[in-house]
């Protein structure tokens, strides 16, 4: 004899679906019930021992993956189109810039972490909800078990999957389309899908391709500062995107390297654009361009300046100079008298006691070995100045 399954579930004559719990001795009497699955007659079962059920009248059973993936359409369903019920889902929502498949420099800090939302469906999706109805995508054509619509013909529909052993297809989660995939194992599980208040995404209840938070690079800003604010942290230029970031940050990141000699002595350094590769300043000296790259790191090109143009001697660069982290002085100074802070490079470049470092030349060597002029480096020279 066939196993009598104590099912939760039934449909009465009207196709309302019942729980268990809802019928009593009056309403038996008043009503004929039916299988969600095989829609053949069942009897509700109201024992003052057990627990209340319903069974087949045949004595027959439905599979339980049946009975189970059919009950659970039937819930969703009457659950979305009752009015008086709500249907939210809460989902952690993706948030990156506007630009952020386009840009060139995107970074970590373009893309925020997500944050937890809740969407009240019954407000996008006004329609009401349909079971197993086709719908074609420029994907192919689905057939989701349910499918929630819009009156804005613009919206796409999202599909309703439920499961028991079989997880959607790879093409339908591929398609694009806005899916919330439900794992149900057990009769519990469906008395559950009445009950919870909101849909979260969780070990059961997943969302695929629900669209990103495009946001523009002044809200990420504010974000990031605010977070910062929020949880008393200094915020740096380095904590924001590329884009956001101040111009002397953004130069700091870029490849190409420049350091600019003037008349007066003084140096600068800094990134450069590709664009600006060509440009000279007109009251420069000298500057040389150059790769950041990892083989470069330890490459200095002010002394390879400083080698290839004898002007720019410098008391660092010479054998004399003894160099600490309090105080610089030569030790062919008069008495071993010390000098605290830079050297004078005039100075220096009218020594006649100047030296080249044989640390600083052996270095010189070795950045010779592995730059090639006009490749890695390129040093400019203002046409309008002469040098020795």
């Amino acid at each position: 004899m066939a196993l009598n399954i104590q099912y939760p579930y039934a449909l009465d004559e009207h196709g309302g679906l019942r729980h268990i719990d809802t019928v009593d001795k009056q309403s038996r009497s008043e009503h004929v019930f039916y299988c969600p699955n095989c829609g053949k007659e069942m009897r509700a079962c109201l024992g003052d021992k057990n627990a209340h059920y319903f069974s087949h009248e045949c004595g027959c059973h439905c599979s339980t993956e049946s009975y189970i993936h059919k009950t659970a359409k039937s819930i969703l369903l009457k659950r979305y189109n009752d009015s008086t019920s709500a249907f939210i889902i809460g989902l952690r929502v993706k948030r990156k810039c506007k630009q952020f498949e386009v840009c060139e420099n995107v970074n970590s800090k373009c893309e925020l972490s997500p944050i937890y939302q809740e969407y009240s469906l019954k407000h996008h999706y006004d329609l009401p909800a349909v079971m197993e109805e086709s719908y074609i995508s420029e994907a192919g054509e689905f057939t989701p078990d349910l499918m929630l619509r819009s009156s804005n013909i613009a919206r796409k529909p999202i599909f309703i999957e439920i499961f028991y052993k079989h997880k959607s297809s790879d093409k339908k989660l591929a398609s694009g389309n806005y899916i919330i995939e439900f794992e149900i194992k057990s009769f519990t599980d469906l008395q559950n899908l009445e009950r919870v208040e909101v849909f979260e995404e969780s070990e059961y209840i997943k969302f695929y391709n629900f669209k990103t938070l495009m946001m523009s690079s002044d809200i990420i800003e504010q974000e990031i500062r605010r977070e910062c604010f929020d949880n008393e942290a200094q915020i740096s230029e380095y904590d924001l995107p590329f884009c956001k970031q101040s111009n002397k940050v953004q130069r700091t990141n870029l490849a190409l390297r420049r350091l600019v000699i003037y008349k007066s002595g003084k140096c600068y350094e800094g990134g450069i654009f590709e664009s600006e590769k060509v440009l000279h300043k007109p009251n420069a000296l000298i500057d040389i361009t150059y790769t950041q790259s990892p083989k470069m790191m330890d490459f200095s090109p002010l002394f390879v300046i400083a080698k290839k143009f004898s002007w720019m001697k410098s008391c660092y660069m010479c054998e004399h100079c003894v160099s600490t982290e309090d105080v610089t002085w030569c030790k062919n100074v008069k008495n071993g008298s010390s000098r605290k802070g830079t050297f004078n490079e005039q100075k220096a470049r009218l020594c006649k006691c100047f030296q080249w470092s044989e640390y600083q030349s052996h270095l010189y060597s070795i950045y010779m070995k592995e730059l090639i002029e006009g490749e890695d480096y390129i040093i400019w020279t203002n046409p309008n100045e002469k040098f020795d």
